[in-house]
């Protein structure tokens, strides 16, 4: 949407917070994050749908990521989900939660977040491409670091042809666990 598409106070306002909150949360300093966070959530109160609320409630959870309090950065994502009806945005969600189910050891649930970027992300829609060869490099770790060598064979094998150029990362992380 374009700052023309936001007619009414609720998605003006909203606008406004995200937007300040941003500016904070790109700062990248840990104590912008409780600033951020705080402006986010006030845009979060607006009950925005669509990309926008989406959005809102991914920054949200990142803030939480940023800020060790994983499992409510996963709450967040969940929401960020239910909004997002845009590939990218919904495998960078997908992504950024399977990281923190990752960090929480919740590793079915981290490899499942992993599985449903690769099947859904289209490599040609842009920034899908590095989203899905980012997930399927972390998959591909979560099944070596598991022992299931045959699975990791299968996308080992997927990685020769879907992504050659990173193969090499694949190899090595198998190699790693064979020593």
């Amino acid at each position: 949407k374009t700052l023309g598409d936001f007619t009414d106070d609720n998605s003006t306002l909203a606008l406004s917070r995200f937007l300040l909150g941003e500016i904070e949360f790109a700062s990248g300093r840990s104590k912008k994050f409780s600033i951020a966070l705080k402006y986010f959530q006030e845009a979060s109160k607006l009950n925005i749908s669509g990309e926008l609320g989406a959005r809102i409630h991914m920054r949200i959870g990142e803030c939480f990521m940023k800020t060790g309090e994983a499992e409510k950065a996963t709450a967040e994502f969940y929401k960020a989900l239910r909004f997002s009806n845009e590939p990218i945005m919904s495998s960078r969600i997908n992504y950024l939660d399977g990281l923190v189910k990752l960090s929480l050891g919740k590793l079915p649930d981290a490899m499942e977040s992993f599985t449903l970027i690769t099947k859904v992300a289209n490599p040609e829609k842009g920034d899908l491409s590095y989203i899905k060869n980012s997930a399927q490099m972390m998959l591909f770790k979560l099944v070596v670091g598991e022992g299931n060598m045959s699975s990791a064979e299968v996308l080992l094998q997927k990685a020769r042809t879907d992504t050659p150029d990173r193969l090499s990362y694949f190899l090595l992380g198998m190699a790693q666990n064979h020593i």
